[in-house]
This record gives structure tokens, C-alpha cells and sequence, in this order.
């Protein structure tokens, strides 16, 4: 891996944090169910995946958004804050459910499902807002998950 090419490192940082906030998950919404650490890789990868099959068609979307804002490194981050955002919540709701669907809600969760998924959103937005305020990926590549 390059210091011109940080992608590695990107998807690397992304799946332990997937498998990490899983796991967290797990101890917040369900504390009295011991997942096994397959169950929460399986989970975390899960969510990856479901990222992958996300970002095609909000690609698209970005696209024609970078385009209405003017381009530039500025565009681009704010692109990615109108969609991104919104994505994480529901596919972190989706995980939610997956650990504990008796007390699931996607838009009104309880206060522990609540912090916990705004913790999910908040720090899986932080590596890719790095990567984009390095400005060098056209308006951002279709597989940020």
C-alpha cells in the first residue's frame, strides 16, 4: 500500500470498526446474550457487504448532487454529508435489528439504541470524511461504504 493510494488502509479501518461497534452493540442493546466472536464478524462483515450494495446506486445519486453544488473538495464533503448520514442510520438500524429485533424501532429507538447508533453513524463517517478532504478521488468512489 502507497501513501498515494490509502484504500487499504481504508477497508482495513473499516471492518475492525464494523466488527468493533457490532460488538459494542451486542453489549448495549442485549448485555444478557454472549454473541461469539464469529456471530459479531459474521455481523460486522454483514454490514460491510450491506454497505458495498448501498453505495452503487447512492454513487449515482452523489454524482448528480457533487455536480448541483460546483465540484471542488468542499462539494464533495458536503455530498456525502446530505447522503451518508441518513444511509448509516438505516443500515445500522438493520444490524440493530439483527441483535435484538424484540425491541427494534428504525426511526424512534430507545436511548441505549439511540446513542449507540448515533455513535455507529458518527464514527463510520469519520474515515471516509478524511479520505475526502484529501480531495483527490473525484466526488467519491462508489464503494465507500
Amino acid at each position: 500500500m502507497s501513501e498515494d493510494d490509502p484504500w487499504l488502509l481504508y477497508f482495513v479501518v473499516k471492518t475492525i470498526l464494523y466488527v468493533a461497534l457490532v460488538w459494542q452493540g451486542f453489549r448495549v442493546l442485549h448485555p444478557t446474550r454472549a454473541p461469539s466472536n464469529a456471530l459479531v464478524g459474521v455481523l460486522g462483515m454483514l454490514r460491510l457487504l450491506m454497505g458495498f450494495l448501498v453505495a452503487i446506486p447512492l454513487f449515482a445519486v452523489g454524482v448528480k448532487v457533487f455536480g448541483v453544488l460546483g465540484g471542488g473538495t468542499g462539494a464533495m464533503i458536503a455530498t456525502y454529508l446530505l447522503l451518508y448520514p441518513v444511509t448509516r442510520w438505516v443500515e445500522w438500524g438493520l444490524v440493530e435489528y439483527l441483535i435484538q429485533p424484540e425491541a427494534w424501532s428504525l426511526v424512534a429507538p430507545r436511548s441505549q439504541a439511540l446513542r449507540w447508533r448515533v455513535l455507529c453513524v458518527v464514527l463510520t463517517c469519520v474515515p471516509d470524511v478524511a479520505l475526502l478532504s484529501l480531495g483527490t478521488y473525484g466526488p467519491f468512489r462508489p464503494y465507500m461504504c
